[in-house]
């Protein structure tokens, strides 16, 4: 019979691991369970809507599957937790399927088979792989940086925020792809989908509305996808950084938190659809954009559209047209963010590459005239990328704007 003492040691261990440490909204859930677990009290769906996401008298658990959704996401927290753990424990956290009641199983007890942790482990492998090819991309350009781009890179308008002496660590954030998983009762134990329409838990909630049978059918995985473009991109990124005094960090958007932002010059890079938290910040922007369909609408002070940019006509297979966008603007902390972004590859990398090319700066003062003495610059900038392979081969300047004024 486990007792209260090492219940509250099983649950400080999972809130401290990386699974649970900044996911509030699963610690209160996990929280809640086993207080009312322990106490005895009717675990409820509509109770928990009330409780954990402060639904009012009208959620109806027929048309609303946020619990569902949430309590499903915690089993697989919680598996991935005891997958991955070195923690020592005697008991293991369950949350049967169909109940909210939790359960604490002896360690000796296996809950989980081992073809299971076998098949967890092998999807990790594609993740582990990019991370290392990051590092590999890390040591390469440590080792053969030269003075002459020093001075070349610190004097760049577009970078000049983060070579500041003294300045805030710099975050660079991967858009990371989300998948589902689809259940059968196969053998195979069912398949990786990967849908545009959704890459984040709330997008699967909104999908999960219009479709409640789909909950039966699909679940979030633990892991995320990185695709060749940002590896590419980081690797430019990364021989213009590399030469700022101030410290680099690295991170995936799917784990990016908005308190950050607040604490960090933050480099984004990735598509539209990986922005995560970091959507937040395209109000400011006076941009709206559309993921799926794709489509990117610049606004003025009023709200009303200047220009539509719709990539509607990507051609797939082998040649892409996309669009290459880069944003640089300020933060709420007298911070600076820069958004390297696409709608897909070679829109992504097409922007990484002209925000370090040392010429771009001079050949967008060439083509629209104009001269600036201000260090600083915060825009708005748009190209039209055509390429193969992930590689671009064209590109042309769309649109630009300029501390407010377009171009």
């Amino acid at each position: 019979m486990i007792t209260n003492a090492e219940i509250d040691i099983i649950v400080s261990q999972i809130m401290e691991s990386p699974d649970f440490k900044d996911a509030k909204r699963y610690q209160d859930l996990l929280n809640y369970l086993i207080t009312a677990s322990r106490t005895g009290e009717p675990i409820k769906e509509m109770t928990i809507a009330h409780e954990i996401f402060s639904k009012n008298s009208d959620f109806d658990p027929g048309e609303d599957p946020t619990v569902r959704v949430y309590i499903s996401n915690l089993r697989k927290k919680l598996e991935h937790y005891y997958l991955t753990t070195k923690d020592v424990f005697s008991h293991k956290i369950d949350i049967p399927k169909g109940h909210y009641l939790v359960q604490f199983i002896p360690v000796e007890a296996k809950t989980f088979s081992d073809q299971r942790s076998n098949y967890k482990a092998y999807i990790y492998i594609p993740v582990i792989s990019v991370l290392i090819i990051i590092i590999l991309f890390q040591l390469f350009y440590q080792n053969t940086a030269e003075v002459s781009d020093k001075t070349a890179d610190s004097v760049n308008p577009i970078w000049s925020e983060f070579f500041n002496p003294n300045s805030l660590p710099t975050m660079v954030v991967l858009g990371d792809y989300l998948f589902l998983y689809e259940k059968n009762k196969s053998a195979s134990g069912g398949y990786f989908v990967r849908d545009a329409r959704i890459n984040s838990e709330e997008d699967y909630i909104q999908l999960i509305r219009k479709n409640p049978d789909l909950i039966n059918q699909f679940s979030i995985l633990n892991f995320t996808y990185l695709r060749p473009s940002a590896t590419w991109s980081y690797a430019e990124v990364h021989r213009i950084l590399n030469n700022s005094p101030n410290k680099i960090i690295l991170k995936l958007a799917s784990q990016f938190k908005w308190a950050d932002f607040q604490s960090h010059n933050v480099v984004f890079i990735g598509s539209f659809k990986t922005l995560y938290e970091l959507n937040k910040f395209f109000p400011k922007l006076n941009i709206k954009f559309n993921s799926y369909p794709p489509l990117l609408n610049i606004l003025n002070q009023q709200g009303d559209t200047l220009e539509s940019f719709d990539p509607h006509d990507l051609i797939g297979g082998n040649y892409q047209k996309d669009y290459g966008v880069i944003f640089k603007e300020k933060g709420p902390n007298n911070n600076v963010i820069l958004f390297l972004m696409g709608f897909d590859e070679v829109g992504i990398i097409e922007a990484s590459k002209a925000s370090t090319d040392p010429n771009f700066v001079s050949k967008l003062k060439e083509k629209y005239n104009f001269e600036s003495a201000d260090s600083s610059w915060f825009f708005e900038l748009i190209m039209e990328v055509e390429g193969i392979h992930q590689t671009g081969f064209e590109s042309n300047i769309k649109f630009l704007r300029m501390n407010g004024v377009k171009f």
